[in-house]
C-alpha cells in the first residue's frame, strides 16, 4: 500500500460520504421518488390526458452511488409514452455521430400553438408542451411530512432560456427542513473541516428532470456503431433521445438541430455495479476537480474515463487507478478526444479554447505529484504531506478563479494569443506559489521546472501556429 492509497481512502472517508444521518437520507429519497414517479405522472395525466409518462428512469450520481457530500441533487429521465413509438416519431442519422434527426409524424397533436412547423420543430414543441405540464404538476405538490423532516416545494425552473441547449431540463427546487436528530442516530459521515451545522439547518434539494423519448437499440441501426448495437446493456435498456442539440456549425444555421442519443439507463446500471475501488477513485477525482469548476472536467468526462479504465484493467489499487485516470485525461486533453463508453464514435471531450491549456497543465501537475507519492510506501507523514500539498494547490487555484472567469466571460477572443498568454500566466503563478513546498521534497523538486517546460513547449507551438497563419494569409490564393 502506498502513501497515495492512504491519501485517497482518507479523502473519501472524510469528504465524500454523506454528512447527514442515513435514515434521513432514505426519507429524502423516498419523498423525491414519490414526487417524480407517482405524483407528477398522475397529475400530468389529469392536466392533459394526451400525455402519459411511460417511465421515470433513475439517473445521475445519487442512483449511481457516487454522490459526494450531501444528497442534495437527484436526476431523472422522464419518458413520454406518446413520443416513444415509431408510429409517432421518425428517427434518422444526425449530422455527427451520437446524434439523431427526429421528426414528429403527427402534426399538432401534442401542442396547441396553432402554428405550422416542420416535423423536426413539431417534435421539439411537443416536448416543450409536455414540460409546461410537468412544471405545473410540480407546483401543485403539497408539503411532504416525514419522521425526520419536511420537504417543501420552492420553485421550478427551466435550465437555460426557452429553446436553448438545456431547455429540456426542468429543475424543481425543494427545502428539506430537518427535525432535531435523536442521540445515537446512525450517521454516515460528519466532516471535520467545516463548521458544524445545527440540527435545525435546512437543506436545499434540487431535482432535475430531463424529458425524453425511449426506443429499443435496434431502432438506431443506421446511427449507432456495431459495438453499441451488440452491447448487452443497450439491448436490454434501449436508448433515449433528449432535446440537447449537437451545436455544430451546420446545425446552428438550422431552426431544428439534431438531438443527442442518451445511454443513461445503461450508464447508471454500469456505475452502480462498478468495482468499489473504482467508485472511490471516481468520487475523489470528481471532488478534486470540483474545486476547479472552470476546468471543463465535468462528471460525465470522469465517468466515461473510469468506465473505460475499469473495463480495461479490472480491480486495481486506489493510487494506481487515480494515476490511470489522470494519465487518460492528459491524453484526452492533448488529443481533444474522449470516446463515450457506450458509443465509441461520439467524442465527449469539449473544453473551451479559453481555458484548454490551463486545464491540461493542471492535469499534468496533479499527475506528476500523485505519481511520486504512488511510489512511496504508506507512512503517516507522507500522506499528510500529500494532503497538505493538494490543499495548497486548491487554495492557489481558487485564488486565481477571478482571472480564469475573466477568460470565460469572453473579454478575450478565445482563439487569440492574449487568451493563451493569460492561461499561461495564471498557471505559472500557481506553480510559483507551490514551488517552495515542492522543492523542499527531493522527489518533487524537479516538478516546477518540468511544468515550466510544458508551458514553454506549448508557447512555441502556439507561436509557430500563429506565424504560419499570418504567412498563409500573405500568400495570394490562400
Amino acid at each position: 500500500m502506498s502513501s497515495l492509497d492512504i491519501y485517497i481512502q482518507n479523502l473519501h472517508d472524510q469528504q465524500c460520504i454523506f454528512q447527514i444521518p442515513k435514515n434521513e437520507v432514505k426519507e429524502i429519497e423516498r419523498f423525491v421518488i414519490h414526487i417524480v414517479k407517482k405524483f407528477i405522472p398522475t397529475t400530468i395525466k389529469a392536466l392533459n390526458p394526451n400525455f402519459t409518462v411511460l417511465e421515470v428512469v433513475n439517473a445521475g450520481s445519487y442512483f449511481e452511488h457516487t454522490k459526494v457530500k450531501n444528497p442534495d441533487e437527484f436526476d431523472f429521465m422522464v419518458v413520454v409514452r406518446e413520443l416513444s413509438t415509431p408510429v409517432s416519431v421518425q428517427i434518422q442519422k444526425g449530422c455527427i455521430p451520437g446524434y439523431a434527426n427526429v421528426k414528429l409524424r403527427q402534426k399538432g397533436r401534442w401542442h396547441s400553438s396553432g402554428m405550422e412547423y416542420t416535423p423536426e420543430k413539431e417534435f421539439e414543441m411537443s416536448i416543450l408542451s409536455f414540460n409546461a405540464y410537468l412544471r405545473q404538476a410540480v407546483s401543485l405538490l403539497p408539503v411532504q411530512k416525514g419522521r425526520y423532516g419536511t420537504l417543501t416545494y420552492q420553485d421550478v425552473a427551466v435550465r437555460g432560456k426557452p429553446y436553448s441547449v438545456f431547455s429540456h431540463v426542468q429543475t424543481a427546487n425543494f427545502i428539506w427542513k430537518r427535525k432535531i436528530c435523536k442521540t445515537g442516530e446512525e450517521t454516515l459521515y460528519q466532516r471535520s473541516d467545516v463548521t458544524k451545522k445545527t440540527d435545525n439547518d435546512n437543506l436545499k434539494i434540487c431535482v432535475d428532470m430531463m424529458t425524453c423519448c425511449h426506443f429499443p437499440a435496434d431502432i438506431f441501426s443506421e446511427i449507432l456503431p456495431s459495438s453499441s448495437l451488440s452491447n448487452l446493456s443497450l439491448i436490454n435498456n434501449g436508448c433515449h433521445i433528449v432535446l440537447k442539440p449537437c451545436n455544430t456549425s451546420s446545425c446552428n444555421d438550422k431552426e431544428t438541430p439534431c438531438r443527442l442519443i442518451s445511454y443513461t439507463k445503461s450508464e447508471v446500471e454500469k456505475m452502480a455495479n462498478l468495482d468499489e475501488n473504482w467508485k472511490v477513485i471516481y468520487k475523489c477525482t470528481k471532488l478534486l476537480f470540483s474545486y476547479v469548476e472552470f476546468s471543463g472536467i465535468d462528471s460525465y468526462k470522469l465517468k466515461s474515463t473510469v468506465l473505460h479504465l475499469s473495463a480495461r484493467y479490472g480491480h486495481t489499487e486506489l493510487g494506481r487507478g487515480l494515476i490511470f485516470v489522470l494519465k487518460s485525461l492528459q491524453i484526452s486533453s492533448s488529443k481533444g478526444l474522449l470516446g463515450c463508453y457506450f458509443n465509441s464514435t461520439l467524442n465527449i471531450w469539449s473544453i473551451s479554447l479559453s481555458y484548454r491549456y490551463f486545464t491540461k497543465w493542471q492535469i499534468i501537475l496533479l499527475f506528476k505529484i500523485f505519481r511520486v507519492f504512488e511510489k512511496i510506501p504508506a507512512e503517516e507523514s507522507q500522506h499528510l504531506l500529500l494532503s497538505k500539498m493538494i490543499n495548497q494547490w486548491i487554495c492557489c487555484t481558487c485564488r486565481h478563479s477571478i482571472e480564469v472567469n475573466q477568460i470565460r466571460s469572453n473579454i478575450y477572443d478565445e482563439n487569440s494569443l492574449a487568451t493563451f498568454n493569460v492561461q499561461g500566466n495564471i498557471f505559472l503563478e500557481i506553480v510559483y506559489e507551490l514551488e517552495p513546498t515542492l522543492k523542499a521534497q527531493k522527489p518533487l523538486k524537479w516538478i516546477p521546472l518540468q511544468m515550466k517546460c510544458h508551458v514553454f513547449i506549448d508557447v512555441c507551438k502556439v507561436l509557430i501556429s500563429k506565424l504560419l497563419q499570418k504567412t498563409f494569409m500573405l500568400i495570394p490564393g490562400f
